[in-house]
């Protein structure tokens, strides 16, 4: 018996997998292009807020993150904890999907102070649910 269409297999397995191919590790391009424009519409909601000076926002969904999104935001003289749980609430009642992680960091660069706040929103669930209200309809955890 010849091992060459084993590992041909193999290989082909091996290719779709590294280069994204593979089914369901990305998203098709109308639910990446959603979930750009709701991250857009956010970080505009967010760079209006008094104080804030600068805001980096960004959904992550590829083979090397879980699907989420990560948040960055400098302000001065600002209430971190405030705009940190904002930004929280914020994407957990958004219609970002799927959503496998938060990820939000807020800074004050005056006084140093930090908001840190990370969910594996699968895990979390229930407190987020419990602090920010239930996830949108037809919106998924993964």
């Amino acid at each position: 018996m010849s091992l060459r269409p084993s590992l041909t297999i193999l290989l082909g397995f091996i290719l779709l997998s590294g280069c994204g191919l593979w089914p369901d590790q990305e998203q098709s391009p109308p639910a990446q292009d959603e979930n750009a424009r709701i991250v857009a519409d956010l970080g505009r909601q967010w760079r209006a807020l008094p104080r804030v000076s600068t805001v980096e926002a960004g959904y992550l969904d590829d083979t090397d993150n879980v699907p989420g999104i990560k948040a960055e935001i400098v302000c001065r003289g600002c209430d971190v904890d405030t705009i940190g749980e904002g930004v929280v609430a914020d994407v957990w009642s958004s219609r970002l999907s799927p959503l496998s992680g938060i990820n939000v960091h807020v800074v004050d660069d005056g006084t140093g102070q930090e908001f840190r706040g990370y969910y594996a929103t699968v895990r979390d669930e229930a407190e987020l649910s419990e602090n920010y209200g239930e996830r949108p309809a037809g919106t998924t955890l993964d």
